[in-house]
């Protein structure tokens, strides 16, 4: 803890209000000479032309990323084309040509010019000339995750894939365009897109890219060469002053999450961007001490995200493995006890995982990557990050049956890793049912069947987080089809009332009492205390049945007359069916309510007196949900479920609503009927 406040009051304190000082007031351009100097090869050279300098920069920096020009042979191309297939690279590639910007699935497009300030969903402009560290988040329902979003420049990947497989020039030509409107749009630490230092990380990853997919000393031989040098040395000044930015606002807090993750992934590529250089030294020296650091902090012991986020664990995931391919390639690599944690976070995702190779919503999912290889790509499907790791650690245990080599792995892992994923033999051992002790969160699977439930704690250690009032909530999916589902996320700082409705206790498939929050909100992503202590009271599990109990107490804290939430899941793998059963004892006259949230398309329909029917699945198969009449009421309501940032469907929800005093028991039953049967 004290190491913890030490590190906050040198980052957030010192050196942050030391950077707003110097640059607000003293700063001076960084002009080309200046630049030239703070590279050792440019002393031999004293009177380098801008044309010299990238010459030599590019020699020295050649194999310093994951790929470079030279990798643009056939082969690889052939792999890049049977995992994208032609032509539908290049019509992305049109779309961007003309300035339309996918932005979480939502196609936009800007006329002349991108405005980078724009929050094109809710049509508002934000800040653009005030200093970063004065702009304050708009009030009047503006995301200011759209701008932020196409600041990322995550569609260099749509660009330069266009340019190498096709070699036209228009599309090195608009990146560039794009990249210089860019800069002088946003000037040095004025204007909203500086203001997150997350933002300004994830978009130095991206830029990075894009000076190895364009940046060819070829360019400089032509009649324009002085030109495109000149650009590509604004460039370079552009990146280097991001690596300064980041270096002063390092997101520390008490519990620090996975912003200062992506500000020390950010800081390491910058720092090898420019190991050449004694800030570049600095930054990778940072950047690992900081990730060796806050991979132990920010996981539990059993490799769990501890911001209890499915999304982030992946995104969180993702960023790590991609530091740690580039360390291994820059020969900086990391500890033994880093990459033995990072293996335990990559076991999660495949255990998550379901057979269809889709992911559950448990927690916030703001479609946040640290490179967006493929924008068509389903944001829920987390299978291309073990791809990636299986052919890097060489582990078979994290390629499954009918997993293919990813883009990601491709790009991050070349034509090598394309060869040491196919000598992998995917793991014919079917997984079987797993408790993380640690996070406690527990997964029950089967061939067909698959059940992930939240028996942990909200997120970061009681701060919320990016973490729901989810307690015992669960998904559920059989053959083919997610039938129980979190809500997701939908927005975050544009619109409070739906922030909180969608991470409220009845956005979740358990159970709400009195019309109580399992923890009050504080702000968009805080409560103001957990007191769920939930804990796991048995766990068994054998080939025909997992049987878990667990627990929380919440309500002995919200109520003057406590109450203790018990709940029972019996998961019988044969016949496909899930049980749960709901106690809630302890003193008092209550209202329970026991939410189950059903996924968009799903016609659900009470048939009976104490029966539910459920179709509308993957195959023509039902589910039916029974449950044990007593006198209690049963609503079913028409809800919102949210797959993606941004993105709101459709939905139904059953409530079962009882009055109860001192204690409850309700049982329900899902489970899966052929279609040759009857109702």
């Amino acid at each position: 803890m004290i190491k913890t406040y030490l590190d906050i009051l040198k980052n957030q304190i010192f050196k942050r209000k030391f950077f707003i000082l110097k640059q607000r007031f003293f700063a001076k351009p960084i002009s080309g000479a200046k630049f030239y100097r703070l590279f050792p090869f440019s002393k031999d050279l004293p009177f380098l032309s801008a044309k010299e300098f990238l010459s030599e920069f590019i020699k020295h920096s050649r194999y310093s990323f994951y790929f470079n020009p030279e990798n643009r042979k056939d082969f690889f191309l052939q792999l890049l084309s049977q995992i994208d297939p032609m032509p539908v690279p290049l019509m992305r590639a049109e779309k961007l040509m003309k300035n339309t910007i996918t932005v979480f699935g939502k196609e936009f497009w800007y006329g002349n010019r991108v405005d980078w300030q724009l929050d094109f969903i809710k049509n508002t402009r934000l800040a653009s000339k005030q200093f970063y560290s004065s702009i304050r988040l708009p009030e009047n329902g503006a995301d200011v995750k759209v701008p932020w979003e196409v600041s990322r420049f995550q569609f260099v990947w749509t660009l330069g894939k266009a340019y190498w497989l096709s070699g036209r020039i228009s599309f090195k030509d608009k990146f560039m365009a794009l990249a210089l409107h860019w800069n002088q749009e946003n000037r040095f630490c004025y204007g909203i897109n500086w203001m997150n230092p997350m933002e300004v990380a994830i978009r130095a990853c991206n830029l990075i890219a894009g000076f190895y997919f364009f940046c060819e000393e070829a360019d400089f031989e032509k009649e324009a060469g002085e030109t495109v040098a000149n650009f590509w040395m604004g460039f370079l000044i552009m990146l280097y002053q991001h690596g300064l930015y980041l270096e002063s606002n390092l997101e520390y807090t008490r519990r620090s999450g996975n912003h200062l993750i992506a500000n020390a992934v950010g800081l390491f590529m910058l720092g090898v961007f420019f190991k050449h250089t004694e800030k570049g030294k600095s930054w990778i020296k940072t950047s690992v001490l900081i990730l060796e650091s806050e991979i132990q902090r920010q996981t539990y012991p059993d490799g769990v995200n501890y911001e209890m986020s499915i999304a982030y664990h992946r995104m969180v995931t993702e960023m790590l493995l991609s530091a740690s391919i580039l360390a291994e390639i820059n020969q900086v690599p990391f500890s033994l006890r880093f990459r033995d944690r990072l293996m335990a976070m990559l076991r999660f995702i495949r255990c998550y995982t379901r057979p269809d190779g889709s992911a559950p919503l448990i927690g916030d999912s703001d479609d946040g990557r640290l490179f967006w290889f493929n924008p068509e790509e389903d944001f829920n499907d987390h299978t291309a990050v073990l791809s990636a790791a299986a052919a890097f650690f060489d582990k078979r245990e994290l390629k499954f049956e009918g997993d293919k080599f990813s883009e990601q792995a491709l790009w991050l892992l070349g034509t090598n890793g394309w060869e040491t994923f196919q000598r992998l033999r995917s793991d014919s051992l079917q997984l079987g049912s797993k408790q993380f002790e640690a996070s406690q969160f527990v997964i029950m699977r089967s061939k067909s069947m698959h059940a992930i439930i939240d028996c942990g704690e909200l997120g970061k250690y009681g701060w919320g987080g990016h973490g729901h009032n989810d307690t015992l909530s669960f998904e559920l999916w059989i053959q083919g089809t997610c039938y129980l589902v979190d809500s997701g996320t939908y927005c975050y700082t544009s619109d409070r009332k739906l922030r909180n409705d969608f991470r409220s206790t009845r956005a979740h498939n358990t159970v709400m009492i009195d019309g109580l929050e399992l923890a009050a909100f504080q702000n968009d992503f805080k409560v103001k205390a957990d007191y769920t202590t939930p804990k796991i009271v048995d766990w068994k599990s054998t080939a025909d049945h997992d049987i878990l109990v667990a627990e929380h107490d919440a309500y002995k804290v919200h109520l003057s007359d406590p109450l203790t939430h018990n709940r029972k899941f019996v998961f019988e793998k044969k016949i496909n069916r899930l049980t749960v059963e709901d106690r809630v004892y302890g003193n008092g006259t209550h209202t329970a309510e026991i939410f189950y949230h059903f996924a968009p398309k799903l016609s659900v329909e009470k048939t009976s007196y104490n029966k539910i029917f459920v179709t509308g699945g993957h195959t023509a198969n039902h589910l039916d949900v029974d449950y044990e009449r007593t006198d209690e009421e049963i609503f079913v309501e028409p809800s919102f479920f949210s797959p993606r940032y941004g993105v709101a469907k459709r939905n139904q929800v059953v409530r079962f609503r009882k009055r109860f005093t001192r204690e409850m028991t309700f049982k329900v039953i899902f489970t899966l009927s052929e279609a040759t049967k009857t109702r």
